[in-house]
């Protein structure tokens, strides 16, 4: 959560890249939805994982209704890790168990992220990563 220019994409760049994502995360602030494959290398057995990376923003109506259903679906899929922006529109499909994060602005280059462990998993994760 954040105001737009807040750093939520720049946040998911990092993300991706200590993911060992190699391609270029981009805003899916006019696709909505864009997704990047990691892990696995292609031998028998190696599992790949996705990055899936929302912008709900500018959603609106029916359009709103088909992105959160196809959200939704994703949800359970353990070899995904959703990244949302703007993610108040998805509430009633999100797991009570996530971790949010808070972009507050500082200055121009500074924000502080406050980051929110809703749930037993997500503390865990949490702990793990402080």
């Amino acid at each position: 959560m954040g105001d737009l220019g807040g750093g939520k994409t720049t946040f998911v760049k990092g993300l991706a890249a200590g993911l060992g994502i190699t391609q270029t995360v981009t805003s899916p602030t006019f696709t909505i939805h864009r997704a990047y494959k990691f892990g696995g290398d292609g031998e028998k057995g190696a599992a790949t994982c996705s990055l899936e990376h929302f912008d709900l923003y500018r959603l609106q109506g029916q359009d709103r209704d088909v992105v959160i259903d196809e959200l939704a679906e994703l949800i359970d899929d353990i070899s995904a890790i959703i990244a949302i922006e703007w993610a108040q529109p998805a509430e009633r499909v999100l797991p009570s168990d996530r971790l949010l994060i808070e972009f507050h602005f500082i200055d121009e280059h500074t924000r502080d992220l406050e980051f929110v462990a809703k749930g037993t998993k997500s503390t865990k994760l949490l702990d793990v990563l402080s």
